[in-house]
């Protein structure tokens, strides 16, 4: 059961995804106090691969999504989770939040849920409103992407960062939304729509 007062999404499209990361533990180091980045991560993966009884946790190893997570005597099996997969919305900013940014950015990872890295990306999606402000002709200012582009540039789909990210080799850091989630073509070219309209706030 989520914790009180975390959203619930409605089940209506959901799929099996692969989101596992390899880890190991070398020597004796220590496990990164939660609330950290690393720390963050590795409670995410543990989750991801169904809260094992583990003896010991261990740094990332830098895996990919469908690596095995490792105990010292031997895999927990592939890591996979449930995750909401988004229809394509209507070419409008109310329809883009509410059935794509909100769930799969606004909730976690760039909303109130933890993990949260608002602070580490810059990058606050928790409400449509503050979504609108932080995406619309505003510089990227994440650890990974700082000024490497203009997130979203009304009237220009193909030179905002935010069309990049969502491509399996962005520019800068990591593609997104994560969870080895790959948007369908049907919703990037809603979302190409709706910027070279101008991103409207409707």
């Amino acid at each position: 059961m989520p914790p009180k007062g975390t959203p619930v999404l409605e089940e209506r499209t959901e799929r099996i995804v692969d989101i596992g990361t390899s880890m190991q533990l070398e020597g004796a180091e220590e496990v990164p106090p939660i609330g950290t980045r690393e720390g963050d991560e590795i409670l995410r993966n543990w989750l991801a691969c169904g809260a094992p009884v583990v003896e010991f946790a261990a740094l990332p190893a830098g895996g990919r999504p469908g690596d095995p997570c490792e105990q010292e005597e031997g895999s927990v099996g592939e890591c996979r989770r449930r995750v909401y997969e988004p229809v394509a919305p209507d070419p409008t900013w109310s329809s883009i939040y509410e059935d794509v940014i909100r769930p799969l950015c606004g909730i976690s990872c760039h909303g109130p849920t933890p993990p949260n890295f608002i602070q580490e990306s810059g990058l606050d999606l928790s409400e449509k409103d503050r979504a609108y402000e932080a995406l619309i002709d505003e510089v990227a200012k994440g650890r990974d992407c700082a000024g490497m582009g203009t997130l979203i540039i009304p009237g220009n789909s193909n030179d905002s960062l935010f069309m990049d990210k969502l491509e399996p080799t962005p520019l800068c850091g990591d593609p997104m939304p994560s969870l080895g989630l790959t948007l369908d073509p049907a919703i990037l070219d809603v979302l190409a729509e709706w910027i070279d309209r101008g991103a409207p706030d409707d």
